[in-house]
C-alpha cells in the first residue's frame, strides 16, 4: 500500500528526461525514459515508495509554505535595501530552500525503504534505483549544495546501509511481478 490517506494516481509522461515527482493530493508523475532504465521490479517499488512518501508527508505543501514564509520574512528584512539587497536575499533563500528540499528527499528515501520492509519487499531496490540514476546522470551531478536532491552516491550509500540493517530474503511478490511484467510489455 502506497498511502492510507490518498488515492495514488500514477501518470507516465512520454519525455526523454529522467525524472519522477509527486504532486499534492496523490499524483505521481513518472517520465517514460526513467521507467525504461529500471531493471528490477524492486527499483520501481522504491521509486513509487519514495514519491508516495512525499505525498503522505505533504512535502510539496511544506516546501511551498516554507518558501512563502521565507520570502515574506526576507522582503520585510531586505525590502528597504533595493534591488541588490533583494537579489542577495533571494539567493540566500534559494540556497536555504535547496537544503530544506534535500532533507525532504532523504526523509522520502528512508521512509520509502521502511514502507518496502513493512510490505515485505527488498529495500535493496532503493540501492538499485540509485544505480540507475547514477548511470542516467553519467556520474555528472551538480555539487550537493546546488541540488535539491542529495548526491546520488550519498543516497546510495545510505540505502545500502539500510538494506544491510534490514536484510530481506524471499521472492518478489507475485502481484508486483505481474505488474512489472505488464509494464515492461
Amino acid at each position: 500500500h502506497l498511502s492510507k490517506q490518498y488515492k495514488i494516481n500514477i501518470t507516465v509522461v512520454d519525455k526523454q528526461e529522467i525524472n519522477a515527482f509527486a504532486l499534492p493530493g496523490g499524483n505521481i508523475i513518472i517520465y517514460k525514459s526513467l521507467l525504461e532504465k529500471l531493471r528490477r521490479p524492486e527499483e520501481l517499488v522504491a521509486l513509487l515508495s519514495h514519491e508516495s512518501i512525499h505525498i503522505n508527508e505533504r512535502h510539496s505543501l511544506r516546501n511551498i509554505f516554507q518558501e512563502m514564509s521565507s520570502s515574506e520574512l526576507l522582503s520585510i528584512v531586505f525590502g528597504r535595501l533595493g534591488q541588490v539587497g533583494q537579489v542577495i536575499a533571494g539567493q540566500a533563500n534559494m540556497l536555504r530552500s535547496l537544503s530544506y528540499s534535500r532533507g525532504l528527499e532523504e526523509d522520502a528515501d528512508e521512509l520509502g525503504m521502511q514502507m518496502m520492509v513493512e510490505n515485505k519487499i527488498d529495500p535493496k531496490g532503493m540501492v538499485y534505483l540509485m544505480e540507475r540514476l547514477e548511470e542516467a546522470n553519467n556520474f555528472q551531478e551538480l555539487p550537493a549544495f546546488l541540488s535539491t536532491h542529495p548526491v546520488t552516491a550519498s543516497r546510495k550509500a545510505v540505502a545500502l546501509q539500510f538494506s544491510t540493517d534490514h536484510p530481506f530474503s524471499g521472492p518478489v511478490k507475485e502481484d508486483i511481478m505481474t505488474s512489472w511484467n505488464d509494464l515492461r510489455v
